[in-house]
């Protein structure tokens, strides 16, 4: 549907809504503030929570992660949504979690899921509203200045330190 390519975004014709736009413009956007190094050592599954926050598609939205929790449906969590961190990892926690069986869902009429997108959406919410842009611009800047991803995250947010 939509795909980043450095600092352009690949569109299919089902990837032409704002929600689609804004989650890859997400992923172009961090990438263009980051250096190389930071970006790296960026984990998925913080790339892919702001890009779902960002979007507000109603497939990650927070009322998704509680339908998910209400219906017990499996979904990771945040300690090992935290362990998503390479592109890999994150699609074999995607396959894991059958979210890539949605078209077969939505074949037989039945309710497609998100766990993985949602758990990353319900742990940056949160984040994203108590640090606001300006501290995820500063976040930013302690990764490109070499601080490690889980101390400037952890720090950005006294609320969620271990």
């Amino acid at each position: 549907m939509a795909k980043v390519y450095g600092n352009q975004i690949l569109l299919s014709p089902r990837g032409l809504n704002w929600h689609f736009l804004a989650h890859e413009w997400s992923h172009a956007e961090l990438r263009s503030r980051q250096t190389l190094w930071a970006w790296w050592r960026m984990p998925q599954w913080f790339d892919e929570g702001v890009a779902v926050a960002v979007s507000e598609a109603p497939e990650h939205a927070e009322s998704h992660w509680q339908f998910l929790e209400a219906t017990n449906i499996p979904r990771p969590t945040r300690e090992e949504l935290h362990t998503f961190k390479s592109l890999m990892q994150w699609l074999d926690a995607v396959h894991r979690y059958g979210e890539d069986k949605n078209i077969e869902r939505k074949a037989k009429g039945e309710t497609e899921i998100r766990p993985v997108y949602s758990a990353a959406g319900h742990e940056i919410r949160p984040w994203l509203a108590k640090v606001g842009s300006h501290g995820l611009l500063a976040f930013i800047e302690r990764l490109n200045g070499g601080d490690e991803f889980e101390s400037a995250y952890l720090t950005a947010n006294p609320a969620q330190r271990k």
